[in-house]
């Protein structure tokens, strides 16, 4: 009988300790997939650019972009046009300053759209918006800043964003970020710095006192698609039309 009691002990011990060794693997990252069978919801065009400050160059894109989901979805694009966005997901903050954040509010046609960047370091930095179901966006000219010439515009879907892998971002910003149902942002729309106090006359002071060390997306999926130039009569009208506003 004893020996029998411990061969159950025994067993049952086996068991316990398979159980927390399951429990315990480690998380291996998956790759969001990249949808091929579905149209991305992003439609872009080029429409000029000019030289900017240092290297440099600034480009005008005609964006369209959307959030296919029925629940409300970061969309996530890149910063500067040839930076890709970091195929882990994982993006990093190795610069002095705690808050890599910066939100900016555009007012257009049927609302507000709200852009936060995510500066961490060069190579892991993004663009990121807040949309409601089926929401939006469209800017009729989206300025991107590049170093070098790009004929490619990535977008993911994402699910949630996470700050030092505990915090959502969505709760971790101390002002607005959710975008309007349907959006049209006009040529030469300026922004709203969000991180900017009116009242104080300077940067704001509550951010939380928690240094970002890094963000972590978690991507539904993930889109790749050119960029085409505009038809020569829509970039011809759309050139008189900046001329003629110059004018003014």
């Amino acid at each position: 009988m004893r020996y029998f009691m411990k061969k159950l002990n025994c067993l049952i011990l086996s068991c316990v300790l398979a159980t927390l060794l399951n429990s315990c693997k480690t998380y291996e990252y998956e790759e969001p997939e990249v949808l091929q069978e579905e149209p991305a919801p992003v439609e872009v065009f080029y429409v000029r650019k000019k030289d900017a400050k240092k290297q440099y160059t600034v480009y005008y894109l005609d964006l369209k972009f959307w959030n296919p989901s029925e629940k409300y979805r970061w969309m996530v694009m890149r910063y500067f046009g040839d930076t890709k966005l970091s195929t882990d997901g994982a993006f990093g903050n190795k610069k002095p300053y705690p808050q890599p954040f910066k939100g900016k509010k555009f007012k257009g046609k049927g609302g507000s759209a709200i852009r936060i960047d995510f500066t961490g370091r060069k190579g892991d930095l993004f663009s990121a918006w807040y949309m409601p179901p089926k929401g939006v966006i469209h800017f009729r000219e989206y300025r991107v800043m590049s170093e070098k010439a790009f004929d490619v515009f990535e977008i993911w879907q994402v699910d949630s964003i996470m700050v030092n892998a505990f915090h959502e971002l969505r709760g971790w910003l101390p002002h607005e970020i959710k975008c309007d149902k349907s959006v049209s942002i006009p040529e030469e729309t300026t922004f709203k710095d969000m991180d900017w106090d009116e009242d104080r006359v300077g940067s704001r002071m509550d951010y939380k006192k928690v240094k970002v060390e890094m963000c972590s997306t978690f991507v539904d999926h993930r889109w790749s698609v050119p960029i085409i130039a505009l038809s020569r009569e829509e970039a011809k009208k759309r050139k008189e039309a900046r001329l003629k506003r110059m004018d003014y």
